[in-house]
Order: structure tokens, then sequence, then C-alpha cells
């Protein structure tokens, strides 16, 4: 383990920890959720804004490049209270069109000397028409991001129909990158449903589909689309593996659009625990950087943290701020 990630783990984590990781879970959004509890927690938790870090995520302003990525809240549930620490976007889902269970053998298992996860839940949701009214009904300070699973063009269409009838939702991202036990949609068959989209667009790539992405990036570049890479890591008959295992192949996957493409925006996701990480993956020409398995080993505080680093990192390296830091590693590959 890279020797900066030691100590990032609190020590009422590791206690928390003791615990198995579903009920940890359950207790985790039981406080999330409850807005009298955040309260006392907010002070330590909320993200510091800082003009430095402003961006522009395809045409929308957000006030920093860190977000909550998609299998955290999963029906909207947690926006009203979480979304009011600062977080550059917020993302909910995934959701399918249908009511869907998810796999019969559920598994969440931490990986704690790797800084992973491993999952194998399938996408259970509660279909789009439960998780409408949080979505028509949602105030708060983030912009949300919906994270869809079709599963045909057709529920895709339908999918983005819907979507475009609800205001508070500012972005979209597809899955069609589920590790484990989904039916996911070929690439090729969401490229075509997907032309010029009314809300900006993120399709969600697995590690698979970066054998094409010359292909692949050069048809969101002509149709305005964005990518966020990777999903979790496909373990054969077990699930997909999320956290620090990952990291390596967010950052070479980054590495190899902006190859290809230096216009589709790139949301980074995968094994980002601290600043440093996300400013690396900004100078490789990452847009925006969002974290989920960090909050198993850094808590909810993770968000805060990771920002803080973020601007320490900045000022050490000698950037004044995000926008000039973005893409300097293939700047410098230039010169």
């Amino acid at each position: 383990m890279d020797r900066t990630l030691d100590g990032v783990r609190p020590f009422w984590v590791k206690l928390l920890h003791l615990l198995p990781p579903s009920m940890s879970h359950k207790l985790g959004i039981t406080v999330l959720k409850d807005e009298r509890l955040l309260s006392i927690i907010k002070r330590f938790i909320r993200i510091p804004r800082d003009e430095r870090l402003v961006i522009e995520l395809m045409g929308i302003r957000i006030d920093n490049p860190i977000g909550l990525a998609a299998g955290y809240d999963k029906d909207g549930i947690l926006y009203p209270s979480l979304s009011t620490i600062g977080l550059g976007f917020y993302t909910i889902g995934s959701v399918t069109l249908k009511p869907r269970r998810g796999n019969r053998k559920k598994l969440l298992r931490r990986l704690s000397k790797e800084l992973g996860l491993l999952n194998s839940l399938g996408i259970p949701s509660k279909g789009f028409q439960a998780v409408k009214p949080y979505l028509k009904n949602a105030r708060g300070r983030s912009p949300i991001m919906l994270n869809i699973a079709p599963t045909t063009p057709e529920e895709l269409r339908s999918l983005l129909e819907k979507v475009e009838e609800i205001e508070a939702v500012r972005f979209v991202e597809v899955n069609i990158s589920c590790p484990n036990n989904f039916k996911n949609m070929e690439i090729w068959e969401a490229l075509e449903a997907m032309k010029k989209p009314e809300k900006p667009v993120f399709i969600k790539l697995g590690l698979d589909h970066m054998r094409k992405i010359d292909e692949i990036a050069n048809v969101c570049e002509r149709n305005g689309l964005g990518l966020t890479v990777l999903n979790a890591l496909k373990v054969d008959g077990k699930g997909g593996v999320s956290g620090l295992p990952l990291y390596p192949y967010t950052l070479r996957a980054v590495n190899e659009i902006r190859k290809v493409s230096e216009k589709v925006p790139v949301i980074a996701v995968g094994g980002v625990l601290t600043g440093r990480q996300a400013l690396e993956l900004i100078k490789a020409g990452a847009d925006a950087i969002g974290i989920l398995t960090a909050m198993v080993y850094r808590g909810p505080s993770v968000f805060r943290n990771v920002v803080e680093e973020l601007i320490h990192e900045l000022e050490c390296q000698g950037f004044e701020d995000l926008k000039q830091a973005r893409g300097y590693g293939l700047r410098s590959e230039e010169v």
C-alpha cells in the first residue's frame, strides 16, 4: 500500500469496522438521514468553499470537483441532508426503469488491507417511479447527477425522457458496466440511443470498454457526451472490487482518454482516498472526481479531507487554481 495512505482511517472508523459491513452501512445511513444528528457532526464534515476550486462541468458551474459517486444513496433519501455539506455534485442511483431486487446472494465485504470493497449487490432498485417523488421534491445545495441502469435502448430512451421532466436533475450518468449479474447494454447501442440528449450525459465505462476507447471517445466528442471511468473491477463469480485497488486503472483510463480526445468531459471514479490522488487525476485531464468507497475508510469527513488536501497540494505544487492544474501532465509531455 502507498505509504502516503498510512493512517487515513480514523480510530472511530476502525471501531465501526468491528460491525459487519451491511450493519455499519445501515448505521451510517441512519445518522446521515437524520438532519438533527447530521447538524451535530456537520461542522466536522462541511466542505470549505474556495474560489480556486470552482469549475464548469459540461456548462454547469459547480463549487468544487469532488462529488459523491453512485452506489451510496440509491434512491435519493439522503439528498436533503447530505447535499448540504458542500459536495460539488451528488449522484443518486443506480436507478432502473422497473423495480429490481438485485442478486439473490448479496455480498458486501471489506478488503481492509487493500482499502477496497467487494460487492455483488447486482443493482437493487425501487424503480424510477418510486424514486421520482424524491427527485421532484429535492431541495439541496449540490447539483444532482442521476445514475440510470438501462438494459435495452428502449429502456434508455424511456429513462432519459422521464429524467428530462425533472428540473432538479442536472446531470445523467448511464451505467452500462455493472460488473456482476446485470444485463448491461452494449456501448454502441447506448451511444446510438443518446444522440444530442437534452441534459448533460456521462457514460460510465468498465475496464473492458477501454479496448475501444479511441472509437468511444470519438463518438462522445461528436455527440456532446461525457465519460465516467471506471466502474468496479470484475471478479468472476464474486462481484466487483472498488476502492484503492481500482485507482491505477482509473488513472490509466483518464490518460488513455486524453490521448485520443482533449474535449470529452471526464469524471474519474475509483480508488480516490486523498487530495493528492485527486490532483493527480486532474493533472492527467479529469474534470471532476467521484468518491464512494473512501467513505468506508475515512468516514463522511472524507469529502472535506480530500478538498482540504487538494487545496494543500495545489499550493505545494505552485498552481494558482484548478483550471491551471487540469491537464498539466498532458501539457508537460508536449514541452
